[in-house]
């Protein structure tokens, strides 16, 4: 591609508009603490797992999901 990035397929696990991290309200994301990636506005509200698992963290502001998976 000329600029020494690789491309990454990614499917996304809702629906929705991707945004940059620079628009997310949460510092932690925006400022890149935890590292780079992308923001997805929802569109439909259903979020699908990548994997079975079970879900055990969910902050008041649905921002972020944890989720265990079972080995």
């Amino acid at each position: 591609m000329g600029l020494g990035c690789e491309i990454l397929e990614i499917f996304a696990p809702l629906a929705g508009v991707v945004r940059s991290l620079d628009v997310v309200p949460d510092g932690v994301f925006s400022q890149r603490i935890i590292g780079d990636g992308i923001a997805i506005e929802p569109l439909d509200g259903l979020v699908r797992a990548p994997f079975k698992g079970i879900v055990v963290a969910l902050p008041a502001t649905s921002h972020a999901i944890t989720i265990r998976s079972p080995g």
